[in-house]
């Protein structure tokens, strides 16, 4: 159904586009990656940023559904998780792990 006019429609964002979302957890230690940077690219071009939460927990959305979609997250000390997926409904992509990089 179309939105009507003369109605202001909060977060209508959310029936037209998808998101990403995950939980980021040090590989190591086994402790919620909290702050660990997640990045959502489409042809080289950034789309979306975030953060992990005290849960280890991320979104990124007002995404267009459809298209290919590189994320990273990354943190200090530790290899950066690169995925590419194809988002045509929202996705969760799990739990990921990041490993410690080398000294």
């Amino acid at each position: 159904m179309p939105p009507l006019p003369g109605f202001l429609y909060k977060n209508l964002y959310r029936w037209e586009k998808v998101f990403v979302s995950g939980s980021a957890v040090y590989k190591d230690t086994d402790e919620c990656a909290e702050g660990a940077t997640v990045t959502v690219q489409s042809n080289g071009v950034t789309v979306g940023e975030g953060l992990a939460n005290n849960y280890s927990e991320f979104v990124v959305d007002k995404l267009d559904p459809g298209k290919e979609y590189v994320v990273t997250v990354e943190a200090p000390g530790y290899k950066p998780y690169t995925q590419t997926v194809i988002v045509d409904d929202s996705i969760n992509l799990g739990v990921i792990f990041l490993e410690k990089a080398q000294a």
